[in-house]
């Protein structure tokens, strides 16, 4: 993976986001939540309201980011609520951070507080099912904009290897996890297909 920019979590960076996304004054703190494949998540404290602020690792394509924004107020509006996309005084949901503060890109969004998931609730899959049902239906335009591979193509059985062998030679904490977990993933490799894009039909006998 290519290098990337950084992210510096101290109190200068906090207050060039706070001016930059016009949140107001105040001493902010902020602090590490979570991290996925794209950034990381971190809670941007201020005396009168908490944000999210991404840090991006790829992808800072505003474009991208005005498409997401878009479909996220088209889900809003018929009830699929989530939290704001929020813009930068330049009127972009991308800001890039100067290089003494890491350099790397951000967005900025609402904080909202989650709640646990009840895997065994008897509402949860209709839930799901409702709320999927209300994403599709919205029929929200793509213009044309490609799946990114990375979402839907599994790497081949060999590769995972390779991922174990980079991953030690660069001592990544997660190397002994993933060399114990490799022959599970081998074997769940192949039952991985690509999904028909074609409009797909499911019912259920249930009452």
């Amino acid at each position: 993976m290519p290098d990337r920019a950084g992210f510096t979590p101290t109190q200068e960076t906090a207050s060039f986001l706070s001016e930059r996304f016009q949140l107001g004054f105040g001493v902010g703190r902020l602090s590490p939540v979570a991290r996925g494949a794209m950034g990381r998540i971190w809670r941007l404290s201020l005396p009168h309201r908490d944000y999210a602020v991404k840090e991006l690792f790829w992808g800072a394509d505003e474009a991208a980011a005005s498409r997401e924004a878009a479909f996220r107020d088209a889900a809003a509006a018929a009830g699929v609520t989530s939290p704001l996309n929020l813009r930068a005084d330049d009127g972009r949901f991308i800001c890039h951070l100067p290089a003494d503060l890491g350099g790397g890109a951000v967005r900025m969004f609402s904080w909202v507080e989650g709640n646990p998931v009840n895997h065994d609730g008897p509402d949860l899959p209709q839930w799901v099912g409702h709320t999927l049902g209300v994403l599709h239906a919205l029929r929200h335009p793509c213009d044309g904009i490609a799946t990114d591979p990375w979402y839907d193509h599994v790497p081949e059985p060999a590769r995972w290897k390779e991922l174990v062998a980079e991953a030690e030679t660069t001592k990544q904490p997660w190397a002994a996890a993933l060399s114990e977990r490799v022959p599970l993933l081998r074997s769940l490799t192949p039952h991985v297909k690509r999904v028909d894009p074609r409009p797909t039909t499911w019912t259920s006998n249930r009452s």
